[in-house]
């Protein structure tokens, strides 16, 4: 049992900590359930709440479901855990709480716990990675602007891969331009790693990968290159503010 509750904790602090800041709010969610299934006097709605939890944390928190899940999913389990609504839980469980203290004062210290707790367990949510001022008119990155229109310059029926930080962009700017994706795709799993790698790129196998996809262009980040036009690679052109490189295939 704690190496299931362990394992569950950490499937939900891997996926989660980008979002809420420390991961505090998986505890605070933890404690929330335990105060609403162990309530007394309950009425109909925290029954019904208390079920709902149950049926949570054991189909949503178990590590025996998440492979179910992620080839359902295509990997994407992290969104089953949309389903935890654990705002609302701590919210309900905090407000219940609260209650029981009967004066005022000491009512109000305890809500201004809470709010230092959620506090220094959450992330500011306006900040830069949420909000930022778009670079055109379109709200895309320019570089994908500028990918999108070297490749129309040079290439007839293009299909492009690129890194997955702008793929889905270029689909959301010029749906004309084919972009190869991992997403629900067949095979081209191994070009999502190679395209997105620690160090340098492998550019032998990206070019060797893309053409088995049909490919006939791509987008690669300039410091992950180790050369400028390197075999098998025709530079069509250069990004300006991140400096992507766009190359054509040659045979």
């Amino acid at each position: 049992m704690r190496e299931w509750m362990a394992e569950s904790l950490a499937n939900y602090q891997f996926h989660i900590p980008a979002v809420v800041g420390s991961g505090w709010f998986i505890w605070l969610f933890l404690l929330s359930v335990f105060v609403l299934l162990c309530w007394k006097n309950k009425d109909r709605i925290d029954k019904n709440t208390a079920g709902y939890l149950l049926i949570l944390l054991i189909l949503v928190l178990n590590p025996f479901t998440i492979p179910l899940y992620n080839k359902i999913m295509n990997g994407d389990y992290w969104r089953v855990l949309w389903a935890l609504t654990v705002p609302v839980f701590i919210a309900l469980a905090f407000t219940k709480l609260t209650f029981l203290i009967p004066k005022k004062i000491l009512r109000c210290l305890l809500i201004l716990l809470f709010m230092f707790i959620i506090y220094k367990g959450g992330t500011f949510t306006y900040n830069e990675a949420n909000f930022t001022v778009p670079q055109n008119l379109y709200k895309v990155p320019q570089d994908v602007v500028e990918i999108c229109d070297i490749v129309h310059e040079n290439v007839k029926k293009p299909k492009l891969a690129s890194p997955g930080e702008i793929g889905f962009r270029v689909r959301q700017y010029d749906a004309t331009i084919i972009s190869e994706s991992s997403r629900y795709g067949a095979g081209n799993d191994k070009l999502e790693v190679l395209m997105n790698p620690e160090g340098e790129y492998d550019l032998p196998a990206i070019r060797e990968k893309a053409l088995k996809l049909n490919c006939n262009c791509v987008a690669l980040r300039n410091d992950k290159l180790l050369e400028e036009e390197p075999e098998g690679y025709r530079l069509l052109g250069i990004t300006g503010p991140a400096q992507y490189h766009v190359y054509e295939f040659v045979q």
